[in-house]
């Protein structure tokens, strides 16, 4: 089960890497950070090109070599053509408004993912957005199991009235042939 703790926890590591890290030993620690996580990472600047891209978000995109410096949205075409959302319009939320979007359960082409755009703030709370950090995590599994087990549930739901409406009318017939 999702823990939203968990990913407060990774913003507050990120917010804390930028104020005891250099600037240019920040985007190597981003990196470092999002390669040892087992979910799609990419990080975005203030104008929206991915400067970060872990190794999980190059194994559903294309190779890190190919992302980085592009727009996030030109990289993953599954997100800019999503008929259900504007992700342009969620990133710029983002980026502007310090808002964090998170879609607990999104079809993404055959896949079922959690995800989470949030700010990525330097070390001033209050100054400006330095970025925006997007995580992917594939739960098409877990999702899939859970609809086999409602399927089990709703099945033996109508087993047990077959087999209550059965018994009901063997009851009265088995009286009738006793007379």
């Amino acid at each position: 089960e999702y823990d939203p703790a968990v990913t407060r926890r990774f913003h507050v590591y990120w917010a804390w890497l930028g104020r005891v890290v250099s600037e240019g030993d920040y985007a190597l620690a981003l990196e470092q950070l999002s390669d040892a996580l087992p979910v799609a990472i990419a990080a975005v600047d203030r104008s929206g090109h991915v400067i970060v891209w872990n190794r999980s978000m190059a194994l559903r995109g294309p190779a890190k070599e190919e992302a980085l410096g592009r727009a996030l949205l030109d990289v993953l075409p599954s997100m800019r053509d999503d008929r259900n959302l504007d992700w342009e319009a969620d990133l710029r939320r983002v980026l502007e408004e310090r808002a964090t979007v998170e879609r607990p359960r999104h079809p993404m082409g055959d896949r079922v993912v959690r995800v989470t755009l949030a700010p990525l703030e330097g070390p001033e709370a209050t100054g400006p957005v330095l970025g925006a950090v997007l995580a992917i995590e594939d739960i098409t599994e877990r999702v899939r199991a859970e609809e086999r087990r409602l399927l089990r549930v709703r099945s033996d739901a109508v087993e047990d009235l077959g087999a209550g409406i059965a018994h009901e009318v063997r009851n009265p017939l088995n009286a009738l042939s006793l007379n």
